[in-house]
């Protein structure tokens, strides 16, 4: 896990946590537990990319490595970042 100084939006749970380069470090988690506790406003946790790669290879998903290096401006990163996320709503 990596703790991230953010306020995050209740839809962002889920989303890519990106560097400044524009790979994905992480995954951003809910900042509510299964016990209803409750993460101050400010403070987020992402799931490392080791531990999602492992998920993802067991279930015959092979994750591609990027040899991406510098930053991007933030212009181009909000570019790059968006479509990568859509809301998913499940009815009964």
């Amino acid at each position: 896990l990596a703790r991230l100084a953010l306020r995050a939006l209740p839809g962002d749970s889920g989303g890519p946590v990106f560097d400044m380069g524009g790979s994905v470090v992480g995954m951003l988690l809910p900042r509510e537990d299964a016990n209803g506790r409750v993460l101050p406003e400010d403070v987020g946790y992402a799931l490392e990319t080791g531990a999602i790669a492992a998920a993802l290879s067991a279930q015959g998903i092979t994750p591609a490595a990027t040899d991406r290096s510098g930053a991007l401006a933030p212009e181009d990163l909000t570019r790059l970042a968006q479509g990568m996320t859509v809301l998913v709503s499940c009815w009964n």
